[in-house]
């Protein structure tokens, strides 16, 4: 899971973008998304992007920035969520909580 940056849905292919390389899925988008999600530091961002929050770099106000440099769109309604939620992650991980 560390290795996961995102996962995204292009040219009618689901793929997981790995820390060195991609690999596409088989199956839905949605299904992918709905596995990735049941573990806190996922969250969509945007249409058809799932993005590992322990993975980000700098969040701006319709763009995220990830510690390798890419950059991918966050929806302005989900802009919110993912602060809160990329916080959260980070209160727990000072408590010493494994995620």
């Amino acid at each position: 899971m560390d290795r996961i940056l995102y996962a995204d849905y292009q040219n009618r292919c689901a793929c997981i973008h790995l820390k060195d390389c991609l690999v596409p899925v088989s199956g839905s988008f949605s299904e992918l998304s709905d596995q990735l999600s049941t573990f806190p530091q996922f969250m969509s961002c945007f249409k058809g992007i799932v993005i590992n929050l322990k993975e980000v770099r700098e969040l701006g106000s319709d763009y995220l920035i990830l510690k390798n440099g890419e950059q991918l769109p966050v929806s302005r309604r989900l802009q919110r969520q993912v602060q809160q939620q990329r916080l959260s992650l980070s209160a727990g991980s000072l408590r010493g909580e494994g995620i």
